[in-house]
C-alpha cells in the first residue's frame, strides 16, 4: 500500500516535469530538425565552405581558393548526422511522456496547457476560473493525478 502510493507520488512529480519541460522539448525539436536539414543538404556537396578572404585577398588579380570542404570524411559527417538524430529522438521520447494529457477532457487540457506551456498568471488564472490560488493548483494537483491513475 505504502509503495503504491509512493509510486503514484513518483509518477506525478515525473509527470509534472515532463509538462514543465514540454516547451524546451518543442523548441530543441525544432532546432534539431533545422540542423539535421542542414547537415543533411551540405552532405549532398550543394553546399560550398568558402573561407573569409579580407579586403586584400578579393581585390588581388591572382586566384584565391573559394571553394574548401568542410575538413570531415563522409563516414565523420554521417555519424554527426547519427548523434543529432539520437538527441532529436530523445526528446520526442521526452515529449511522448506528455501524452497521458490527451485522455482528459477538453476543458482540464486547457488549464493544463494554460499552467504548463503557455506558462500563464496562475493569480491571473485563478481569478478566471473564479479559484484562489491555492484551488488552483489542488485542481491542478488532482487533474495530474487522475491522468497518472488512469
Amino acid at each position: 500500500m505504502i509503495k503504491d502510493r509512493q509510486k503514484k507520488t513518483d509518477d506525478l512529480q515525473h509527470l509534472k516535469n515532463a509538462l514543465r519541460d514540454a516547451p524546451y522539448c518543442c523548441k530543441k525539436i525544432i532546432y534539431l530538425n533545422q540542423e539535421i536539414e542542414r547537415m543533411e543538404y551540405e552532405l549532398t556537396g550543394m553546399a560550398k565552405h568558402s573561407i573569409p578572404m579580407t579586403k586584400e585577398q578579393e581585390n588581388s588579380p591572382l586566384p584565391m581558393p573559394r571553394y574548401h570542404g568542410s575538413g570531415k570524411s563522409l563516414v565523420e559527417r554521417i555519424a554527426e548526422i547519427d548523434a543529432v538524430k539520437d538527441e532529436l529522438n530523445y526528446y520526442q521520447k521526452r515529449l511522448r511522456e506528455c501524452s497521458v494529457i490527451e485522455w482528459l477532457e477538453p476543458k482540464q487540457q486547457e488549464l493544463i496547457f494554460k499552467v504548463f506551456f503557455l506558462k500563464m498568471n496562475q493569480w491571473d488564472l485563478a481569478n478566471e476560473y473564479h479559484f484562489s490560488r491555492s484551488a488552483l493548483l489542488r485542481k491542478v494537483n488532482n487533474i495530474l493525478k487522475s491522468a497518472v491513475s488512469r
